[in-house]
């Protein structure tokens, strides 16, 4: 049966010229008590509960459980006067989670915030749990909102790799849901606000995708990385980061965006990633840049390695959101079986809508390279590399 890990109780007081929280965290709720002292006249009220519940393992620990529950209750208009909530199955969503790994030896926590459109904040539990892992994850719904995060760090919490974060959603009672997390490859995800022009000023951000386009954050404790910004092959500006922003003149001009990130030890895959974008741009084109990044979506176990000598892998041109970057009308895809020393053409198929990448891998396995390059139906460019972007166990 499951057994309480922890859980908070929390209070919202809204005055008319300032609010505030207070709450409390607990190894199990069931120990907190709640009461209103005072008709708190002229004062917003609200209660709401996380709590956290898990099947714990043979030796009485939560982090290598395999069930999970994340439980929220929320009140917009009282203070709770105590609380007693009986769930049943029928009001849950159920997740199928599947967490990889990035690196030897790593753990991860999973905390799932949960809020409602009235909330001021949003609050969650975690427990490390060993990587990879999968397991069953029961939510509440009724309106909740969840935003689930994973922190993949190594050690006993002495060194944090990676952050993780999916979209917020709202979770139906009665419906599975699969998930995966930290899946190969890793590459620039264009999620929204990666690159935008404001008048004379060019913003860019670049943040990891992960096989589902998750934005994966790339502690540079770990890692290294320049972005920089050439116009018609002038340097604008460069700095050692996965961002920045630069200005520019209004007048139209051909640009050259360049960024890499070199992760080290004890990462694994996607250890260093380039990509070059060339596109015209002036001041009137204030909003999204029109960059495509390439997305990969091999199969592959919870340890990011493929197990077949044969790959037909989903390729997606991954866009801004809202933008109006034109559809990608040329793919190349390359492979390299020795970390770029060499490369060769590999096979694109469109079906449909979808692109397809057929790779056959080294009998002998090892890791596998990728490097896409093409255009758009607006002339734009772009060229990426991902050196490591997933394994191949040998047969």
């Amino acid at each position: 049966a499951a057994r309480s890990v922890a859980g908070t109780f929390d209070v919202q007081l809204v005055y008319p010229d300032i609010s505030w929280s207070i709450g409390v965290i607990a190894l199990d709720l069931a120990d907190v008590f709640s009461g209103q002292v005072g008709s708190g006249a002229g004062v917003e009220k609200s209660s709401s509960l996380i709590a956290l519940y898990a099947v714990p393992t043979s030796d009485g620990s939560f982090g290598p459980s395999r069930t999970v529950y994340n439980v929220a209750a929320f009140d917009k208009d009282r203070i709770w006067n105590g609380l007693t909530k009986h769930v049943r199955r029928s009001e849950l969503a159920t997740v199928k989670a599947t967490y990889a790994r990035n690196a030897p030896d790593s753990g991860g926590l999973a905390p799932a915030f949960a809020s409602t459109p009235d909330s001021l904040f949003a609050s969650a539990i975690a427990v490390l749990m060993p990587l990879p892992i999968t397991r069953t994850e029961y939510y509440t719904t009724s309106g909740t909102i969840w935003q689930k995060e994973l922190e993949e760090v190594v050690g006993d919490f002495e060194s944090t790799l990676t952050f993780i974060v999916s979209d917020p959603v709202t979770l139906r009672a009665g419906k599975i849901y699969r998930q995966r997390w930290n899946g190969a490859v890793f590459a620039p995800s264009m999620s929204g606000g990666s690159a935008i022009r404001d008048g004379t000023f060019m913003f860019v951000s670049f943040p990891f995708g992960d096989s589902r386009r998750h934005d994966v954050f790339t502690l540079l404790d770990k890692a290294t990385a320049r972005t920089a910004l050439y116009r018609n092959g002038d340097l604008v500006g460069e700095v050692p980061e996965p961002f920045g922003e630069f200005e520019v003149p209004r007048a139209a001009a051909n640009y050259r965006l360049e960024f890499s990130m070199a992760r080290h030890e004890p990462f694994r895959l996607s250890t260093n990633v380039e990509a070059v974008w060339r596109f015209r741009s002036r001041a009137a084109d204030s909003g999204p840049i029109p960059l495509t990044a390439i997305g990969f979506a091999p199969t592959l176990n919870s340890h990011n390695q493929a197990t077949s000598r044969l790959a037909v892998i989903p390729v997606t041109a991954w866009q801004q959101p809202d933008s109006d970057t034109p559809k990608v009308t040329k793919l190349r895809v390359s492979v390299s079986f020795d970390d770029g020393a060499s490369w060769r053409r590999a096979p694109v198929v469109k079906v449909g809508k979808r692109w397809l990448l057929v790779v056959l891998h080294p009998a002998d396995g090892g890791f596998v390279s990728l490097r896409a390059s093409g255009a758009d139906a607006g002339g734009n460019t772009f060229k990426q590399t991902v050196i490591r972007a997933y394994e191949v166990v040998g047969r």
